[in-house]
């Protein structure tokens, strides 16, 4: 997941926010330490408070295409969201990440597989006679990958 598009989805499904939010959190992110220094011109701060900060914000009714990244704070104060009484740990707008706990990366019911298991012939582990037919195996390795793909881009804690 490389792309700009599947970047987004993911943060609007973990952090259960708007496409609006996800797109202004990754920008706004791209200002930060490590990828702007804190003398450079288009620096801007960013920690877990201000992260949580803008999560919160999105619970409200706000367009996220009139902020602008050197007056967002003011913005937070303006809704009564104060940056420094946030969490230092990382939170989720749970509301939205239940409604989108349904959902795969594209929006498409998890419930697929259900359909899937019905059209075809499922295999009987007792089935002596069937050697050699495939079986279908699965893992949680897209949640693992998902979160080593949000600590890259910053946005979840480096694991110790």
């Amino acid at each position: 997941m490389n792309n700009y598009t599947g970047k987004i989805e993911l943060l609007m499904i973990y952090f259960g926010i708007s496409e609006q939010a996800s797109k202004y959190l990754f920008h706004r992110r791209r200002r930060g330490y490590p990828y702007k220094k804190e003398g450079d011109h288009n620096y801007i701060q960013w920690n877990t408070q201000i992260q949580n900060s803008f999560i919160k914000l999105d619970k409200t009714d706000i367009d996220w295409s009139k902020i602008k990244f050197n007056d967002d704070i003011n913005v937070l104060m303006k809704h009564g969201i104060v940056v420094d009484n946030q969490p230092k740990v990382v939170v989720i707008n749970e509301t939205k990440q239940m409604r989108n706990a349904n959902l795969n990366r594209r929006g498409l019911p998890l419930n697929m597989e259900k359909i899937y298991n019905r059209d075809i012939n499922i295999i009987n582990d007792n089935d002596d006679d069937n050697d050699d037919e495939w079986t279908v195996v699965v893992s949680n390795r897209n949640k693992r990958d998902d979160k080593r793909i949000l600590r890259k881009m910053g946005f979840l804690p480096q694991s110790k």
